[in-house]
This record gives C-alpha cells, structure tokens and sequence, in this order.
C-alpha cells in the first residue's frame, strides 16, 4: 500500500508541472492618420506584468495566458518559446507606433526621450467558461498606461485601457484559437485605443488658449496654434 501511494503522488507531481508554448502571432498596421503623433519621438518601456501567474521561481510564469488543469499555457513569439508578454507587448506598440508615423523605440535610461509610455499588466488571458452543454470562451487584456514627457509632466496618469470579450463556443475550442483571438482582437482593440488617447492627448499639447472678453466676463478658449491673442467684445 505504501508503495502504491509513492507512486501516485509521483505522478501528480509530474502532471501540475504541465506547460506548453502555443504560438502566438499578431497583425501589425492601423488604417488611421494621426497628425498629433506624427513624428514625435516615444520610448515605450517593458510594461510591469502585476498578474496572478507571476511566479519568481518559474521562469516561465511570465508568459502564461491560460490554464487547464493540470495544463498552463504560455506563448511562442516570433520562435521564442515562453516569450514574457511584457516583451510581447512591447514589440508590438512598438511596431503599430511606428506605422502611425511615431518615432517608437525601446525605452531606456540612457537619454531622455521626447515621450515615455510605461504601465502595468493587470490582466492578459484566455480562459474557457465551461457550461453544462457549453463552452463559452472569454479574451481579456487589461493594462494600466502612464504617459510623460521629457520633463517628467505625467500626461495620462494610471489610465486604463481594458477590453473583453466573451463567445459561445458550442462543445468547445481549441487554445490556439484563444490565443489567436486574444492576439489579434482583443489585444489589437486595446493597442488602438491607446494610440487614439496619445494621439488626442498630444494633438490638444499643440492648442493654444485665446482669451475672449465678452461684456466684460473673460472666457478662455483652444484653438489650434497661433499666437496668443486677446479679443474683446463690448
């Protein structure tokens, strides 16, 4: 008897040390004009990847997105296994600011750059919401960005960007089509907002205020750039 449960707890060790790399591949481009962006110069930092999965003593931990017992998931990313998603993610707004004209780059401490956009990972995952007849899979990618400038100005403090989305699957999905929809939907969703809220963010920079007097009560107004003036109205 003693032998039989040696052996059990054996095989159960082995079983919850289940990983896998799934790949994972996204679609660089946004279809938009961004004239606020334009040619600005932005260091985007490794984001601080603050999930649950993060284990010190797992290395791979940090690339996991999904799990199903005794099975945990992590991403291959351009032919590199368990690839960190704050690697991932950095590549990626990387890539998609510079096809909107930015001047991205890796961050680092070297020189101060025009803008910096730093964060946190709270949340980066897949996961399959198992019914009674069905399986219903839910994509959630959820960041907390911080936007500065060269002088240290916070523009968007802590702002957050977060999209979900849920799907009946029927009797149920593969992973790779999770990972594929987490990548390439939810993530892509995510990736644009943020482009639109530094776009808007930089674009209202280049606004000046005209102050306009109008029987004697004293109303600011942004206009696009031009030098300040003062209008009177009496």
């Amino acid at each position: 008897m003693k032998l039989k449960v040696t052996v059990l707890f054996f095989a159960i060790t082995i079983l919850g040390g289940c990983t896998r790399a799934l790949v994972a591949t996204y679609d660089p481009g946004v279809d938009l004009q961004y004239n606020g962006i334009a040619g600005k110069k932005l260091a985007v930092y490794q984001f601080e990847d603050t999930r649950a999965w993060i284990d010190s003593n797992d290395e791979k931990s940090n690339s996991f997105v999904g799990k199903q017992d005794p099975w945990k998931f992590g991403l291959k990313y351009e032919n590199i296994e368990y690839q960190p998603v704050s690697v991932i993610l950095q590549d990626i707004f990387i890539k998609e600011f510079n096809s909107v004209g930015v001047d991205a780059y890796k961050g680092n401490d070297s020189s101060p750059p025009s803008y910096s956009l730093t964060g946190k990972i709270l949340n980066f995952e897949f996961e399959n919401e198992a019914g009674v007849w069905t399986v219903t899979s839910r994509r959630h990618v959820s960041l907390a960005l911080t936007l500065s400038d060269k002088d240290g100005n916070v523009l968007l403090a802590n702002e957050l960007f977060n999209e979900v989305s849920r799907e009946n699957e029927g009797m149920g999905v593969m992973h790779s089509t999770n990972v594929d929809k987490l990548m390439k939907d939810v993530l892509k969703t995510v990736v644009i907002s943020v482009i639109n809220r530094t776009n808007n963010e930089l674009s209202y920079l280049g606004f000046k205020t005209m102050s306009v007097s109008l029987n004697g009560t004293t109303i600011d107004t942004d206009i696009q750039p031009i030098a300040y003036a003062t209008l009177s109205i009496d």
